[in-house]
Formats: structure tokens, sequence, C-alpha cells
């Protein structure tokens, strides 16, 4: 399973565009998503290590190792961008909906966190999707010790090149002239411009992070259209490292 995570990934972000969201599986089409799934993957299999050794918190809860595995492995999880991830009227980190079998996750936010707040946000939605907590994060809190050492773990692991995780982003847009012919045309300063920031921003998380050796692993360009100023169009660019 970790093989495979690895090398869809690596398909995956080989790609130009992740712009469809279509039913691929868990992670759904995307970086963000694959992310997502791939620390689920991690989590459950740190999760039968922690029940092996801690039970009764499990029974508290009422769920299993297993469980959780089996929401990771059949759970439907895509991303958008932060203003369109939104739960009684607010802005949220992810919802995650049991019914649907489906978990969206806040694009923006998730470029902001760092592993240790994303291994969170993947425990608490996973929690959702089996009804072990919904609006409060109760069990989160009992098992954040246990996310918290996995993040460090997910971490060493990635590192060693077992999961593709832990990665930083750069997001920025390029918006054409009206007359230009194409969204994304690579001859454009604006698409330079856009390229030259999202890889500041990557960077600058990277370093952030305290690493020193930050590298690329994928530049990509998606043509998209705003859902807010009709006709708007715009290249969306995005720089990943590790």
């Amino acid at each position: 399973m970790k093989i495979l995570s690895l090398l869809v990934l690596a398909f995956l972000l080989g790609s130009s565009s992740y712009a469809s969201m279509g039913n691929e599986g868990g992670h759904g089409g995307d970086p963000y998503s694959m992310e997502f799934t791939m620390i689920g993957e991690a989590l459950s299999a740190k999760l039968a290590k922690e029940q092996a050794n801690n039970p009764g918190i499990f029974l508290k809860w009422k769920f299993t190792a297993d469980s959780f595995k089996q929401a990771v492995e059949t759970v439907r999880v895509t991303s958008a961008e932060g203003s369109e991830v939104i739960l009684r009227g607010q802005v949220v980190d992810a919802i995650n909906d049991s019914t649907q079998n489906l978990i969206q996750v806040n694009r923006t936010r998730w470029r902001e966190d760092d592993i240790q707040a994303r291994t969170k946000l993947v425990l608490h939605e996973y929690f959702g999707i089996l009804g072990v907590e919904r609006d409060r994060y109760e069990a989160s809190i009992e098992f954040s010790d246990f996310a918290i050492r996995a993040s460090r773990e997910i971490v060493t692991a990635s590192v060693a090149g077992t999961y593709m995780v832990n990665l930083f982003y750069g997001h920025a847009l390029s918006i054409p002239s009206i007359d230009s012919p194409t969204i994304c045309d690579s001859a454009s300063p604006k698409l330079a411009n856009a390229l030259a920031a999202a890889t500041t921003e990557a960077e600058g998380q990277c370093r952030i992070s305290g690493k020193n050796n930050c590298e690329l692993v994928n530049t990509s360009y998606t043509e998209s259209f705003s859902t807010t100023a009709i006709g708007m169009r715009y290249c969306e660019v995005l720089v990943i490292m590790k």
C-alpha cells in the first residue's frame, strides 16, 4: 500500500493539471487530497499498534484501528479553495459527510498548516466519518499526544521515502489579458511572475519548517474560471516542494 501510494502520487504530480475531481479512488485526484489520504494511511498503521498497547481508549470511543483503516480506504477525499469550503456559513478547515462517504479539504488552510496540524485534522475528519465525534473534539483531544507522535514519525518516514507527505505548497494566480488566446500562456510575463511568487511561497514554508535542502516536487498550471466573477478566467500555478 505504501509503495503503491507513492507511485500514484508520482504519477499524479507528473501531470500538468489536477483540476478534474472525478472519483479516482480515496484521494479524489489532486495532491492536497492525496497527501491527506497518505497521512490517513500512516495513521491507520500507527493506530493498530496503539490499540494493541492501549485498547481501553478505543473501547471508550467505540472504534477500532481496522474501522479507521477501512474509512481511509473507502472515503473519497476532494479539495477546494478556502472560499468554497463552507459549513453553516463559515469557512472551515474541512468538511466530512458520512452520508456521502466524502471529505472535502480546504486547500488554503492545508497550505498554511504544518504536518502536525495536518495530522490532527486528518484524524478528526476520519473520526467524523466514523461517528466518533462531530463538531466537538473530545476524541481528538484524547488522541492529541498520539497525533503529535504520529506526525513526527510521518516526517521521518517521508524523509526515508516511505510516504510523500509533509509537502510545502506555493500558490498563485495569473490573470491573462482579455485578448490572450490561452489562459496559461508559457510566454506570458504574468505567468512568470505568478510562478516566481508561488516558488517563493513554497520555499518560505519549507525553510520555516527547519529544512535546509528543499527540493522541487512538481509545478503545475491549471486553467480555471471564477465562480464569483462571471467570465473571469485565470491560470492557477501550484509549486510543491519537500
